[in-house]
């Protein structure tokens, strides 16, 4: 049978050491992508092979470059110390696949105003509803913060840390364009921290929540996630209880963001107004134009790199 006609994807295939089978006649192919074993055929035609693309595995996922093998430099992958302090706990949530555009999901994540009125049982406060957000451009990064002074905790913190009366609440939602997503967030006693103080330590209680997106399609994208914490360390139990707890604020943005997919979707196929006039320009979307912007020159850099 032609190699050509095996369609299959490999990615339903099983791996044989360092070998990749495929899963619907058992070829395999090596790591370079050259296929090493027809079963029952000694002879092997050199044009057996696929494409093969350069991996580094860190922070327990493996990277990908798309582009020139040349141009792959692993020291380009993303770091972020907390996910590597032994002095810190992890807790890594399930693997999901939403059905948006990875863009939809970028501006979710960095979006403080949309917590009040999603995230009522998690994350929200009303003292925030009227707290304008700062926005900074840092290279390829985009940095939309947000404090709220003397409030009540967000009910996330009263349930894991056990937080009771006011405090002071941070947010700063970090943007590495085009598509992981860090947001700092956590609390601590009203007063006793300033702005440009480290918030890793007591009195504070802090969480990084890091999104890893991977676009699929066009309308879909894997979402990755791991919280990074400085306090009940080793505490298996509160590890599962944070997962948990945030598991149900990314389902309350799943609902809406594949919600917003379905009705660009039915804009673009004239079932919904697409007429200019029917837009309305808010200070709300400025991070997420500016996000926008920072992912489009990102692009186009990479694009003239790779085709040089």
């Amino acid at each position: 049978m032609p190699l050509a006609r095996d369609t299959e994807p490999l990615s339903l295939g099983r791996l044989r050491g360092d070998n990749l089978e495929c899963g619907y006649h058992g070829l395999q192919f090596d790591p370079d992508g050259q296929c090493v074993r027809i079963r029952g055929q000694k002879s092997i035609p050199a044009a057996a092979k696929v494409r093969s693309y350069p991996v580094h595995e860190s922070l327990g996922f493996v990277w990908i470059w798309l582009g020139d093998p040349d141009l792959a430099d692993p020291q380009s992958c993303f770091r972020l110390a907390a996910l590597a302090d032994p002095k810190r706990t992890l807790s890594v949530g399930a693997h999901r696949l939403v059905k948006c555009h990875y863009q939809l999901l970028t501006d979710n994540l960095t979006d403080p105003a949309h917590v009040t009125f999603v995230h009522r049982s998690t994350l929200s406060s009303a003292a925030q509803e009227d707290i304008p957000v700062e926005v900074q451009e840092l290279d390829d990064t985009v940095i939309v913060s947000r404090w709220t002074l003397d409030s009540p905790p967000a009910p996330i913190f009263e349930n894991l840390a056990g937080m009771r009366g006011h405090v002071d609440r941070w947010q700063y939602y970090y943007l590495y364009c085009p598509a992981i997503c860090v947001v700092d967030f956590g609390s601590a006693p009203a007063g006793r921290l300033q702005h440009d103080s480290p918030r890793e330590h007591h009195p504070a209680v802090q969480i990084y929540s890091c999104i890893f997106l991977t676009p699929e399609t066009e309308r879909s994208t894997h979402y990755f996630y791991v919280q990074s914490r400085h306090f009940a360390l080793g505490d298996e139990a509160l590890s599962r209880d944070v997962v948990a707890q945030l598991a149900v604020a990314f389902d309350e943005d799943f609902v809406i963001l594949e919600a917003q997919q379905r009705s660009s979707a039915a804009a673009q196929h004239g079932q919904l107004c697409r007429d200019r006039r029917c837009e309305v320009s808010v200070g709300l979307g400025a991070y997420a134009a500016t996000a926008h912007r920072r992912t489009d020159a990102l692009q186009r850099a990479l694009w003239t790199l790779n085709v040089q």
